[in-house]
């Protein structure tokens, strides 16, 4: 199961006025963000400021965070330019099943029941393993793997970039919870994927750049 999440605010597709960072999270340096959806583990929000997600994320994730899953919109040319070097990233690499499907029945069979520290396990490292899950011409998605400093535990990302005209459609989460598998999670990610994949183009202001 997944850990107790908690949604933070969440907006339709169309939204005219999606969230800054700093509306949302207490320490967490801008990269140009506007957020549609943010949903955060129940121990990871701010005790000092009701209604934020506590830390700089997601680095702070790294080190003790629960889980989170968001969703974002982001036109700064280097974070464009950041996604799209991701996506060629991605292309390079064998995928786990045919292009447009997030997650076929024999990927399920193979790691789906398993939680992220069992399927890093299989992998024999202590390194992070990057998982390509599907792509399109110009989205692709991807999960990652990785065991948390020091500790024999893992945690699992995912990421779903989307890059047209300028602008990145950005859908992600991570889960450090052992009781959580990796279907539990990617089921969760892609209905997000589902519901904000087709953002309507609207141009933002006020967003920074830290």
């Amino acid at each position: 199961m997944l850990p107790e999440l908690i949604i933070v605010f969440t907006m339709t597709p169309g939204a005219q006025e999606p969230k800054l960072l700093h509306d949302v999270f207490t320490n967490r340096e801008s990269s140009g963000e506007y957020f549609y959806h943010v949903e955060a583990a129940a121990g990871d929000m701010s005790t000092d400021e009701p209604g934020k997600v506590s830390g700089n994320w997601p680095e702070d994730f790294v080190e003790d965070g629960l889980g989170y899953f968001e969703v974002s919109v982001n036109f700064e040319p280097s974070y464009v330019k950041f996604a799209k070097d991701q996506l060629l990233d991605n292309a390079r690499m064998p995928r786990l099943q045919t292009p447009g499907n997030y997650f076929d029945t024999g990927d399920r069979q193979y790691i789906g029941e398993k939680s992220a520290t069992d399927a890093l396990a299989m992998y024999d490292t202590r390194e992070p393993v990057w998982l390509p899950i599907a792509r399109g011409e110009n989205w692709g998605s991807w999960m990652e793997l990785h065991y948390r400093a020091g500790e024999d535990y893992a945690y699992i990302s995912a990421v779903y970039n989307k890059v047209e005209e300028g602008r990145v459609i950005d859908i992600r989460g991570s889960v450090f919870h052992e009781e959580t598998t990796i279907n539990e999670f990617v089921d969760h990610w892609q209905s997000l994927i589902e519901r904000y994949e087709n953002i309507p183009m609207n141009r933002f202001s006020g967003a920074t750049v830290e």
